[in-house]
């Protein structure tokens, strides 16, 4: 290399700035191609826009799961309609620091203080149980995933275990608010909702 470079002339070298990673969107892939050749590949999810009527809908929808929750942990789910179909609070929360002796007593007293008993776990067994209540009713070439196409609105981000059973539900959309450095699955210790080596993915916001 320092041969090659010994052989032009100095006015003619430079340094730039290139891109680190891999181009997100078709502009960005038109942009960065003055460097060099780049190949693209349309991600499952491109950058998302945000605008005020989505911020509103969403903190109003956060203010529900808070109002579920009360000082513990509170989900809210919502369908494709924008109707709300479950909701489920917890005084026990899989953070030891988001435990409190004062949270209200849940909405589901016979569960209280199970390890597995989560709010997102509660609101997916509710949603199961009506499916399964109405299945007779639908045929065959009706039936799809528990929540396809379906927004979950909680107040503290999923444990790994919970953020498993959001992504074989196919939820379209999660939004919390408290993130979980040591157990959270979506974006706080891992990211399931982006695991390639998954055959689903989902978009996640982190409201703050």
């Amino acid at each position: 290399v320092q041969t090659f470079l010994g052989t032009l002339p100095s006015s003619s070298i430079e340094v730039v700035e290139v891109p680190r990673y891999s181009p997100l969107t078709r502009k960005q892939l038109s942009d960065w191609s003055w460097y060099w050749p780049l190949n693209y590949r349309k991600p499952s999810f491109e950058p998302m826009d945000i605008p005020v009527s989505l911020e509103e809908e969403q903190t109003r929808r956060l203010r529900r799961a808070f109002e579920v929750g009360g000082s513990g942990c509170g989900c809210v789910v919502f369908d494709a309609n924008g109707k709300e179909v479950a909701n489920s609070a917890s005084s026990s929360y899989s953070s030891p620091a988001t435990t409190s002796s004062s949270s209200p007593k849940p909405q589901n007293p016979e569960n209280s203080g199970h390890p597995l008993k989560h709010p997102v776990m509660r609101v997916l067994d509710t949603i199961a149980a009506s499916i399964s209540r109405e299945s007779h009713k639908r045929s065959r070439q009706e039936e799809q995933y528990l929540c396809q196409d379906h927004e979950v609105v909680t107040t503290h981000e999923p444990c790994t275990m919970c953020a498993m059973a959001l992504v074989h539900s196919r939820v379209k959309l999660v939004v919390y608010w408290k993130s979980d450095e040591t157990f959270g699955g979506l974006g706080g210790k891992f990211s399931l909702h982006t695991c390639r080596s998954l055959n689903h993915q989902f978009r996640v916001l982190q409201w703050r």
